[in-house]
């Protein structure tokens, strides 16, 4: 899969070193994966998940939240927006 905003995932490694390791094993494991249909996106992450309100695919790094779009089709996931889990709580209750 082809991975498009990786610079906001940078951007915030900056000002949380800590997550760097865990977002490049996020991050090669994406690029390895071929994912064909949703289930294949649940079967190399256990933990991600769906928010259909939002269009958005959440996975866990840690205890930070990366926010994503993949389009299948295209083989792409785009990073829309990475954040800590308190920040995440606040944008996963906002209407």
């Amino acid at each position: 899969m082809k991975i498009v905003g990786w610079n906001i995932t940078q951007a915030f490694a900056k000002k949380y070193p800590q997550v760097r390791p865990r977002l490049e094993n996020w991050r090669k494991h994406v690029q390895d994966a071929s994912w064909k249909e949703t289930m294949d996106v649940i079967k190399t992450f256990n933990t991600a998940s769906y928010v259909p309100v939002k269009r958005a695919w959440i996975f866990n790094i840690g205890s930070d939240r990366l926010i994503t779009v993949i389009d299948l089709t295209l083989k792409t996931v785009l990073i829309k927006q990475i954040m800590t889990h308190s920040e995440y709580m606040r944008w996963s209750n906002a209407k």
